[in-house]
């Protein structure tokens, strides 16, 4: 079997004496005579652990770089997946997203959130503070805790939300109704 011409490769010859990847490089450019470096297997940021996505960087901190923004990356990946990141983003669909049923009710109405809480950490650090409790396994739902707006016309903001049992909040709306 013939094999490619390039010191130390010993991968199966395709053409002009040289393997697949060899033969890919010369034809897209790449100078031959640098050493070809192996792909990188994790982020080269210090401290991060997450997987190599491009130009030495996980993607988190490659999206950073690439929109020019500076300074410690905010991990919000742990808490995606969270009952308490479902409410914020919820939260903001409804302030926000016209297509949403429930827009009209909202943002519809001239209903916002305060700027503080339009990235995820300030929200969950004021959630926590003030009450929030993941539900334990097994509760019923009427039990958990939703966010409430004491003054229905008012925006989401700190001095006018509170946690309070979704039975609770359902019953406020009923006699809002009536």
């Amino acid at each position: 079997m013939r094999t490619c011409d390039i010191e130390g490769c010993d991968q199966k010859h395709l053409a002009k004496g040289m393997c697949r990847r060899h033969y890919e490089r010369a034809a897209n450019g790449y100078n031959m005579d640098k050493p070809y470096v192996p792909k990188r297997t994790g982020c080269d940021i210090d401290g991060c652990d997450r997987p190599h996505y491009a130009k030495g960087m996980c993607n988190p901190h490659w999206q950073q770089a690439r929109q020019g923004r500076s300074g410690p990356l905010r991990d919000t990946h742990g808490e995606r997946w969270t009952r308490l990141y479902r409410i914020w983003s919820l939260m903001k669909g409804r302030c926000d997203n016209q297509n949403l049923s429930m827009y009209r009710y909202y943002g519809g109405r001239g209903i916002t959130y305060t700027s503080e809480w339009a990235t995820f950490m300030p929200f969950h650090d004021w959630a926590y503070a003030n009450g929030y409790a993941d539900p334990a396994p097994g509760t019923p739902t009427g039990d958990a805790l939703s966010i409430e707006r004491i003054d229905p016309d008012g925006d989401y903001c700190p001095e006018n939300c509170e946690w309070i049992p979704m039975r609770e909040n359902s019953r406020r709306r009923q006699h809002a109704r009536a």
